[in-house]
C-alpha cells in the first residue's frame, strides 16, 4: 500500500503581517500528482526578508516533459493574492514553473514542480545481461587477498583532534585488483571495542568532485563509520598530490565519468571501478571483529546516494539504504523519451550498466530517498522518482519530495514555515 501525504505550513497572513520590500519567491502547488490533461496550479508569493508577504512584479517560465514549447508570463503577487499559473500536461511526467522578479537585479529565483501520473514513469529497459555483468565484477572483488587490505594509522594531528575523543580514526587501504586504483577511505568508531560489541557499520559516499580527502568531521560516536573515497586516492595528502591526482582522471578534456567516448565501453567507464572499489571497501570492513553483524547502513547524497544504492542493490546484507536526491538516474530519459534535461553524462546504450534505476530494482532493503528537490534539474524527479517506482523489491521505500529545492544552489529553502513537501510511502 502506498500513501501521499502533502505538508505546507503557509501561515495565516494577516493585514498586520504584511512586510516591506520583496526579497524572496515561494512557489506552491495545488497538489502533488495530478492525471493527464488535469489542471495544475501554481501560486507565486513574494515575501520580504522576514517572510512576510510583499508586493513585486513577478516573470514565470513554465516548462514540461515532453518537448512542448515553454510558456512565459509575468504578473504582480500582492500581500492579498498570489500570482496564480495554470497549466496541464497529457502524459506522465513533470511540469516546471521558474519564477523570478522582474526587477533584474534582484538574483532571487524560485523552482516548483508538480508531477502527473508518476507512478507510471519508467526508464528505458535494462541491458539484458545486467546482472551478469555485475556478477563478474563481484566475483573479481571477492576474489582478491583480504591479506593485502589494512587499516593505518594517522598523525597525532588527527587523532588527538578533540573532535574525536573516544574515537579511533584510520585510513582504509585495499589494492583488490591489479590494474585498477586501490579501495582507500577513513574509519571512525569507538576506541577499545569489544569484538562484536558494535551493532552498526555504516558505509557514507559523497557526491561528484573529489570530496574525502580529510577525515569526516561527521560520524555516528556509536557505529562503525566508512567513508569510502570514490576514486582510490591517499587520504589525507598535501594540497599539490590532489591537484595532479584530479587533472589524471580526465578523459578527453571532460570531467571524469563524462567522456561519452570512455563511456561507450561498460569495461572503461569510470563509474565500473568506482562501484569495484566500493564494494571491496565493505568486504573488507564486514571483516572488522568489533562489528556484532547487526546493521549494514548505506548514506549518501548526489553521486554518492548513487553509490549507496547500487551497494544497496550488490553487496550482501545491507539493512538500510538512505540516498539523498540521487544521481545517475534514468540516463536516457532526456536523450530517448523526451524528458527534461538534467545534468549527468550524455547517454550511451553501456550507460545503462550504471544506471541507478536499474540498481533499485536489486534493493531489497528498506530505501529511504531523504530528498528529492522539485527544482532539482542535477537529479531531476521525474528520475528519482523511478528510482522510488523501481524499489518493488525493498523491504519498504519512501520519498521525501521538497518544493523549490535545487541542487547546488539551495538544497533546502531556507524557511520551514512555507516549504511545500510531499511524501510518498508504504510497501511496495
Amino acid at each position: 500500500m502506498t500513501k501521499l501525504v502533502p505538508s505546507l505550513l503557509l501561515g495565516l497572513w494577516t493585514a498586520a503581517m504584511f512586510g516591506g520590500e520583496a526579497s524572496l519567491l515561494n512557489v506552491t502547488a495545488d497538489k502533488f500528482a495530478h492525471a493527464p490533461g488535469e489542471s495544475i496550479e501554481f501560486k507565486i508569493f513574494a515575501l520580504d526578508s522576514e517572510k512576510k508577504p510583499a508586493e513585486a512584479a513577478v516573470t514565470w517560465k513554465v516548462e514540461a516533459d515532453g518537448g512542448r514549447p515553454a510558456e512565459t508570463g509575468s504578473g504582480t503577487a500582492t500581500p492579498e493574492s498570489p500570482v496564480r499559473v495554470t497549466t496541464s500536461l497529457d502524459r506522465p511526467g513533470f511540469v516546471r514553473i521558474t519564477a523570478r522578479f522582474e526587477d533584474a537585479s534582484k538574483k532571487t529565483r524560485f523552482i516548483a514542480g508538480a508531477a502527473v501520473e508518476p507512478e507510471k514513469l519508467e526508464a528505458l529497459p535494462e541491458p539484458d545481461d545486467f546482472d551478469a555483468f555485475w556478477e563478474e565484477q563481484k566475483r573479481i572483488v571477492d576474489a582478491a587477498d583480504l591479506s593485502k587490505a589494512a587499516l593505518q594509522d594517522v598523525p597525532e594531528s588527527i587523532s588527538g583532534n578533540p573532535r574525536y575523543k573516544g574515537m579511533g580514526v584510520r585510513k582504509l587501504y585495499f589494492p583488490f585488483a591489479e590494474g585498477m586504483a586501490p579501495a582507500t577511505g577513513w574509519v571512525v568508531m569507538p576506541k577499545d571495542a569489544a569484538p562484536k560489541s558494535i551493532r552498526t557499520l555504516t558505509v557514507g559516499f559523497e557526491g561528484y568532485g573529489f570530496g574525502g580527502k580529510n577525515a569526516p568531521e561527521r560520524f555516528d560516536p556509536n557505529a562503525i563509520n566508512l567513508r569510502i573515497n570514490a576514486h582510490g586516492f591517499e587520504v589525507g595528502r598535501e594540497a599539490a598530490y590532489y591537484a595532479e591526482f584530479e587533472a589524471g582522471t580526465k578523459s578527453n578534456g571532460q570531467g571524469y565519468g563524462l567522456d561519452p567516448k570512455q563511456n561507450e565501453d561498460r569495461e572503461t567507464c569510470y563509474f565500473r571501478g568506482m562501484l569495484m572499489r566500493d564494494m571491496a571497501a565493505i568486504r573488507f570492513a564486514k571483516t572488522f571483529p568489533e562489528w556484532s553483524g547487526d546493521a549494514l547502513e548505506v548514506t549518501g547524497g548526489s553521486q554518492g546516494g548513487f553509490q549507496c544504492v547500487a551497494m544497496a542493490a550488490l553487496v550482501p546484507g545491507v539493512t538500510l539504504c538512505t540516498p539523498n536526491a540521487p544521481w545517475l538516474c534514468d540516463l536516457g530519459g532526456s536523450a530517448k523519451l523526451g524528458r527534461m534535461r538534467s545534468w549527468h553524462p550524455s547517454y550511451v546504450p553501456a550507460l545503462r550498466y550504471f544506471d541507478t534505476v536499474n540498481f533499485a530494482k536489486r534493493v531489497r532493503c528498506a530505501t529511504q530517498i531523504r530528498r528529492s528537490g522539485l527544482g532539482d534539474y542535477t537529479c531531476a524527479p521525474s528520475s528519482v522518482t523511478i528510482l522510488y517506482n523501481n524499489l518493488k523489491n525493498a523491504k519498504s521505500r519512501s520519498i521525501h519530495y521538497i518544493q523549490g529545492s535545487e541542487h547546488l544552489t539551495d538544497w533546502v529553502p531556507p524557511n520551514p514555515d512555507w516549504r511545500q513537501t510531499f511524501d510518498k510511502s508504504g510497501e511496495p
